[in-house]
C-alpha cells in the first residue's frame, strides 16, 4: 500500500507505491479537465496517472477531485502489474481495506510522530507489529518515518457508526 507523506514546499513523497515512488504535487480537477489534458498539461500519460491515483476508468475523473501529480525527474515510474489491496474512504474518518490478502476490514488513520516505534503504535491500539507490517506494507518494522500514514484496525464502537456518503478514494478528496 502507498503512502504518502508531506514533504517541503508543497509536495508529497510516496513510499511504497509498487513502482510509481517518488515527490508529487497535488492538483485539484476543475470542470473541462480530462485526464488526458492533465496529463499532457503535467509532461505524464493517462496511464500512469491512473494507476498512481488508482483510477479504474480513465474517462471518469470528478471536478474537485485531488491527484497526485509528479514532479518531473522525481519518480521511480516501473509500473508493477498486479496491485492487489484497494484503500477506500468509507465515512466517519474510516478507511476500507478490500482485497489484501486477508486484510480487509475497516481501518482508522494514524500519523506517525516523534518517538513511535511500530512496537509503540502496536501497543497503543491494541494490535500487533505484524499485522501492523503487513497491511501497511512495512518491509522493515524498524524504519518508520515521521509523518508517514498507517493504517489501524477500527475500534469496535466505531464499526458501530453509520458510515456518511459515498465511498471516497483515500487521498483523491479535500476535507
Amino acid at each position: 500500500m502507498k503512502s504518502v507523506i508531506g514533504a517541503a514546499d508543497g509536495k508529497f513523497k510516496v513510499i511504497n507505491s509498487d513502482g510509481f515512488d517518488g515527490l508529487y504535487t497535488k492538483y485539484t480537477v476543475v470542470r473541462g479537465d480530462t485526464l488526458g489534458k492533465i496529463a499532457k498539461d503535467n509532461e505524464t500519460t493517462v496511464d500512469f496517472l491512473a494507476k498512481v491515483n488508482d483510477i479504474k476508468n480513465v474517462d471518469l475523473i470528478e471536478v474537485d477531485q485531488v491527484l497526485l501529480i509528479p514532479v518531473k525527474g522525481e519518480v521511480e515510474s516501473a509500473p508493477v502489474p498486479g496491485r492487489k489491496k484497494s484503500v477506500i474512504g468509507a465515512g466517519n474518518g474510516l478507511f476500507k481495506v478490500i482485497n489484501s490478502d486477508g486484510f480487509d476490514g475497516l481501518y482508522s488513520k494514524y500519523t506517525v510522530v516523534k518517538g513511535d516505534t511500530l512496537g509503540k503504535i502496536a501497543k497503543d491500539f491494541g494490535t500487533t507489529v505484524d499485522f501492523l507490517a503487513k497491511v501497511n506494507d512495512i518491509k522493515n518494522v524498524n524504519l518508520i518515518e515521521i509523518d508517514q500514514v498507517l493504517l489501524i484496525p477500527a475500534k469496535e464502537e466505531e464499526k458501530k457508526e453509520p458510515a456518511a456518503g459515498p465511498a471516497q478514494p483515500l487521498f483523491n478528496r479535500n476535507k
